[in-house]
C-alpha cells in the first residue's frame, strides 16, 4: 500500500549548547574500517545503519520482498526500513546527522530530489529523534505536516491520526495546506488530519524521548533463561530488565510494579527502579529506592551496584566506590560488580587498580558489553590504544546500543589522530543516549 506524503521538515544547523556539543562529542558509528573497501550498494548512499537492536527489516527500492537490516548496512535512494516491536535502529544519515528509529516505525528514503529543500526521509508511522549538525536544509515528511526545521535535535511522533513535533534544540516551522506555525526550544506542536499545526504544552519535553535512552544494566543473571514461571516476581523482573535494555520504560515499569505486588519485599524490583530514576535525573528517588533495596536484602550485589548509581548521581564517588568495594566482597564472581568497581576506581585515579578489575570481569563474563567496555577504557587511560580500539569493537558488537564502547573508541581514534573517524564515534554515542 503506498502512503501519499505532500509534508515534510526542513533543517538547518544552529549551534548547540556547550554541555550538549560535549555530549554530542560523545558518539558515533563503528570505525568504518570493516566496509570502507567494500562495494557500496548504490552511490550515493542515503543512510548506514550504525545499531541495531531486535529485529530490523529493509525493503530495497523496486522490489517487494523484506530482508534482516544489520549493523553497517547501507540504505539508497528509495528504500525501506522498519523496526519491530521491542526494537530500536540508529543510523547515520547521508548529511552526517543521526536518526533514531523507535519501535514500530516506517521510514522511506525517496529518490533523489534537486531542489534544494529536498526530502531526506519520509516518515510513514512510528517515532524518529534526529540530531544534526549540517548546515543544509532537508525534509522529513509526514503524511500530516511540514516542517521547516533550523535546529540540531528534534523529534517526530506520527500515530494514525496525527504528527507531534518535539523541538529540543533551534527553530521549526511547522506547516501544510491550511496554516503553519513557529516553534522553538522545548516546544511542541500537533496536527491532526485536515487540521493546521497547533501548540501543544509539555510538561517534559524530555519525556517524548525515553525509548531512546540507555540504561545500564545491574542484574548479573540477565543473560540467563528466564525462569520458567511467568506469573512469578523474579520472571517479571528479568523481563523488565530485558526491556529497560531496549528502551522499554513504561513496560518495564509496569512489570516491576507488577512484581512488587506479588513479593512487596523484592530487592531486585527497587533495584530496577533506582536505575530508571537515575537515568530520568530523578536523584532523590533513586537514592530512596536504592536504600530501600538495599534493605530488604543487605547481601544483594543488585542492590549494592544499584546504590552506587544513586550515590554517584549525588557526585558522592568516594561513597560508591566503597558500596562496591562491598558488593564484590559479597559477590566475588559477579562480572558486573567488577566492572563497576574499575569503572569508579578510573574515577579517582587508581588505574592500576581498575585494569586489574577489569580484567578481573573479563575473565569471569567476557559476553557481557559492559565488562569490555570498562576494560577499554582501562586500557585508554593507559595509553595502550590498539587493544583500546580492539576491547571497544568487541563491546560493540555485543550491545550495539550501548554508547560507551563507541565513546571510548572515538576518543582512541583520536588520540591517535584520526580526528574524522573519532568524531563520527562520538556522534553516534550522543545519538545513542540523548540525555
Amino acid at each position: 500500500m503506498r502512503t501519499n506524503l505532500t509534508n515534510g521538515i526542513e533543517l538547518r544547523h544552529y549551534k548547540r549548547t556547550p554541555i550538549v556539543g560535549f555530549v554530542l562529542l560523545i558518539v558515533l558509528v563503528l570505525s568504518f574500517a570493516n566496509v570502507a573497501n567494500a562495494t557500496e550498494p548504490c552511490l550515493p548512499t542515503m543512510a548506514r545503519v550504525v545499531s541495531a537492536q531486535g529485529i530490523i527489516e529493509l525493503r530495497r527500492a523496486e522490489q517487494t520482498d523484506w530482508e534482516p537490516a544489520v549493523m553497517n548496512t547501507v540504505l539508497c535512494a528509495g528504500d525501506r526500513i522498519r523496526t519491530r516491536s521491542h526494537s530500536r535502529a540508529a543510523l547515520r544519515l547521508s548529511n552526517e546527522s543521526m536518526l533514531r528509529l523507535n519501535q514500530r516505525t516506517t521510514v522511506t528514503f525517496p529518490k533523489i530530489q534537486t531542489d534544494k529543500s529536498r526530502s531526506l526521509l519520509d516518515l510513514i508511522n512510528g517515532v524518529i529523534h534526529i540530531i544534526t549538525r549540517t548546515p543544509i536544509p532537508f525534509k522529513v515528511r509526514t503524511p500530516f505536516v511540514n516542517a521547516n526545521v533550523e535546529g540540531t535535535e528534534f523529534l517526530v511522533n506520527v500515530s494514525d491520526d496525527n504528527t507531534r513535533l518535539v523541538i529540543y534544540e533551534g527553530q521549526v516551522t511547522a506547516s501544510n495546506d491550511i496554516g503553519s506555525l513557529r516553534l522553538v526550544d522545548n516546544e511542541a506542536a500537533v496536527t491532526y488530519r485536515d487540521q493546521a499545526p497547533q501548540k501543544e504544552v509539555i510538561i517534559r519535553p524530555t519525556d517524548a524521548v525515553q525509548w531512546a535512552l540507555h540504561y545500564p544494566t545491574i542484574i548479573n543473571d540477565l543473560l540467563d533463561p528466564p525462569p520458567q514461571d511467568e506469573q512469578s516476581a523474579n520472571f517479571l523482573i528479568h523481563q523488565a530488565g530485558h526491556l529497560l535494555t531496549v528502551g522499554r520504560v513504561d513496560e518495564a515499569t509496569a512489570s516491576i510494579e507488577q512484581a512488587l505486588t506479588l513479593e512487596p519485599s523484592n530487592s531486585d524490583a527497587y533495584a530496577l527502579q533506582t536505575i530508571i530514576a537515575v537515568v530520568q535525573n530523578e536523584k532523590g528517588l533513586a537514592l530512596n529506592f536504592a536504600m530501600q533495596a538495599v534493605e530488604l536484602d543487605p547481601t544483594s550485589a543488585t542492590a549494592k551496584l544499584a546504590l552506587s548509581y544513586a550515590q554517584q548521581a549525588h557526585f558522592d564517588i568516594e561513597d560508591a566506590l566503597a558500596t562496591v568495594h562491598e558488593t564484590v566482597k559479597l559477590d566475588s564472581q559477579n562480572a558486573l560488580a567488577w566492572a563497576r568497581l574499575a569503572e569508579l576506581q578510573m574515577s579517582v585515579g587508581q588505574l592500576d587498580r581498575a585494569l586489574d578489575a577489569a580484567q578481573q570481569a573479563v575473565n569471569l563474563n567476557p559476553d557481557i558489553a559492559k565488562t569490555r567496555t570498562v576494560l577499554g577504557f582501562a586500557y585508554l587511560l593507559q595509553i595502550n590504544t590498539e587493544d583500546a580500539k580492539t576491547v571497544f569493537n568487541q563491546a560493540i558488537l555485543l550491545d550495539q546500543a550501548d554508547p560507551m564502547p563507541r565513546l571510548g573508541l572515538g576518543l582512541a581514534l583520536i588520540r591517535e589522530g584520526e580526528l574524522e573517524a573519532g568524531r563520527i564515534q562520538l556522534e553516534i554515542a550522543a545519538s545513542l543516549d540523548p540525555a
